[in-house]
């Protein structure tokens, strides 16, 4: 469908990306969040608030913002895949 948008000059690329990034934002930061609380209750950590903190702002970071541009890596790998006649 990008491709295809692309060829009509509908809008540019950075234009697509911020959208998309924007619009899933959210959705990401709510599934991170309850994964972390769960797990990290669930393994017997420090409960102290500032160390739970500091563990959500390192899964935050890592879990969105590092590897969010590695996300589409897998997809964009298999454009052009030819399956044989069986």
């Amino acid at each position: 469908m990008l491709a295809k948008e692309r060829s009509v000059d509908m809008y540019k690329l950075s234009a697509y990306l911020i959208s998309r990034n924007t619009s899933n934002l959210p959705l990401e930061v709510i599934l991170d969040v309850l994964f972390l609380v769960i797990v990290y209750f669930m393994a017997g950590t420090n409960k102290a608030f500032v160390a739970f903190s500091l563990t959500y702002l390192k899964a935050i970071f890592l879990s969105i913002i590092a590897a969010q541009p590695l996300e589409p890596s897998p997809a964009g790998n298999c454009l052009d895949v030819d399956i044989p006649p069986q």
